[in-house]
């Protein structure tokens, strides 16, 4: 068993329904998604969403160590990732955004300090995914099909969906939210991800890949 450590319930949704059954048929490696906890009262555990870094720590390590003989990864956007975060200052004046992610993972990984810990972040969110194949859209807000339009547009003249950026009106679902007001990411985001399939998110998604390969390795181990 894999644990993947992620940010809400569109995360959750889409490791249950397209990456899991794409990693057990691949590799023969069972994943569960542990949402993160927002906040804990004696009566009420709150999830999804990441604003506090320190939180995101103690879960991770408790998690390493309650299962310390398998392994625990993570599916957190990049975009909007709580600033304290070890090594951000530095990783955000990084041009390339390959060697932005991989720098800001490996601070994460020093500072969580577990060996069954795989870091990963999304560049810059979930919603790049969408992006490669944005035209998919219109199979379900099809009234917005002038808007979606632009989306094509737009990734077309990006290098990949991971470059599409993370600024507070421009990272990936900000962008299709202005476009589709009523983007449901758990639901549409989901199907989505599922009709593009694996192969071709993989094949477009550099650092997306490279995980998913860390992760195959491990059925080795």
């Amino acid at each position: 068993m894999i644990y993947v450590y992620c940010e809400g319930q569109t995360e959750e949704t889409f490791i249950n329904e397209v990456l899991a059954p794409y990693m057990f048929y691949m590799a023969g490696l069972s994943l569960k998604p542990i949402v993160c906890e927002t906040k804990r009262t004696s009566l009420k555990k709150y999830k999804g969403g990441i604003v506090d870094y320190q939180r995101v720590k103690k879960e991770i390590q408790r998690l390493c160590k309650e299962h310390h003989n398998e392994y625990v990864t993570s599916m957190m956007d990049f975009y909007s990732f709580p600033e304290e975060t070890p090594g951000m200052d530095k990783a955000l004046k990084l041009i390339d955004v390959y060697e932005r992610v991989e720098y800001i993972e490996s601070e994460i990984k020093k500072d969580i300090g577990c060996e069954n810990f795989i870091p990963h972040l999304m560049l810059h969110e979930f919603e790049a995914l969408i992006f490669v194949r944005p035209e998919l859209l219109t199979q379900y807000y099809q009234k917005h099909s002038r808007e979606i339009e632009r989306l094509i547009t737009l990734r077309e003249e990006a290098e990949t969906p991971e470059h599409i950026d993370l600024g507070k009106d421009t990272a990936p679902s900000k962008r299709i939210k202005f476009a589709i007001p009523e983007y449901d990411k758990i639901v549409a985001g989901t199907a989505i991800t599922l009709d593009i399939g694996m192969d071709r998110i993989i094949e477009e998604c550099r650092h997306f890949a490279a995980w998913i390969y860390k992760i195959c390795l491990l059925k080795d181990k």
